[in-house]
């Protein structure tokens, strides 16, 4: 499944590549057809380093040249140096370069005027040799005119991307976009932060006799309810004493001992014999204005202390 991933990535690369590279070079190559050519692979010795590849296939060009002065044509896979040598100069590329990628093994390539017997392998081709005619019921594969698809099409962009200066290039490039990417974020953002205090100033100017007449109606109203809540409010000793009488003289005579009014709350002993503290204490709690009520019994007898607090 990996793997299927990662050749379905890598061809989708590869398309994009030629994609550019057609946009950049949109001039195509064209196809030699008529040129006799012998062909030689060589793959790419163990430990061979990158910096030294062009290198060495310099040297193969140079030191497996069959003919004298020949003309040559060299296309280099990840497998190794392709070479097709000619006596006289090639006017393209070889037609067997032009062909689509084979499947490994033995394939026959039927060209405009010459055949060729060809072996493949990890879709490229290793062996070449040319026949007067192919073999009987021989199926053949013809060259990719259009060069779309053309295994051995030395691409000017790989070309390009080997070099070192492309890559420099490329990462300057880049750097100075996402500098000037930066550079007008930072402007766009530094005029949009401008132009909205200046739309804050304006609708402050706007709106700002409004939004004060509309504070001193918020204050106005909020004082009329306070007056109208202060004619209830128990907030002070004579409302507060006058509730809790109220209720004790439903009871019959009482006497008031001992008196003390602070911070809304009220403190009285009462001297009632035969006093009914649940039904009292469950009245005062049910009258308004009392926020908490208790009553404890005093050390003399007869004796309550009553502790009611306002609101």
């Amino acid at each position: 499944m990996a793997s299927t991933h990662i050749s379905t990535g890598y061809a989708a690369l590869e398309r994009a590549k030629r994609s550019i590279e057609r946009l950049i070079w949109p001039d195509e190559a064209k196809i030699d057809t008529q040129t006799e050519t012998f062909f030689i692979f060589r793959p790419f010795p163990k430990g061979l380093s990158a910096q030294n590849r062009d290198d060495w296939v310099a040297l193969q060009v140079r030191t497996n040249a069959p003919f004298i002065n020949c003309s040559h044509y060299c296309f280099v896979s990840t497998l190794g140096a392709h070479i097709w040598y000619a006596t006289n100069t090639l006017n393209g590329l070889p037609e067997t370069a032009a062909v689509n990628s084979q499947k490994d093994g033995e394939c026959y390539i039927k060209g405009q005027t010459q055949c060729y017997r060809t072996k493949w392998q990890k879709g490229v081709m290793t062996e070449c040799t040319r026949l007067d005619t192919l073999p009987e019921n021989a199926t053949a594969v013809h060259s990719d005119k259009t060069l779309h698809n053309a295994w051995g099409l030395q691409h000017k962009l790989d070309v390009l991307m080997r070099k070192p200066t492309f890559w420099t290039s490329t990462v300057g490039v880049g750097f100075v976009c996402a500098l000037l990417w930066a550079t007008v974020g930072h402007i766009t953002i530094t005029i949009q932060s401008a132009n909205t205090e200046s739309a804050r100033s304006t609708l402050e100017n706007t709106v700002g006799e409004l939004l004060d007449k509309q504070a001193s109606l918020r204050q106005y109203q909020q004082q009329v309810t306070e007056l109208q809540n202060w004619k209830g409010a128990q907030g002070f000793f004579p409302d507060a004493y006058g509730l809790i009488a109220t209720s004790l003289n439903e009871y019959g005579n009482w006497n008031a001992r001992r008196i003390t009014w602070q911070d809304k709350t009220l403190t009285l002993e009462v001297q009632k014999p035969n006093l009914d503290i649940t039904t009292l204490v469950t009245q005062l709690e049910n009258t308004a204005g009392i926020q908490s009520i208790s009553i404890r019994p005093h050390n003399e007898a007869d004796t309550w202390v009553l502790e009611a607090t306002f609101i």
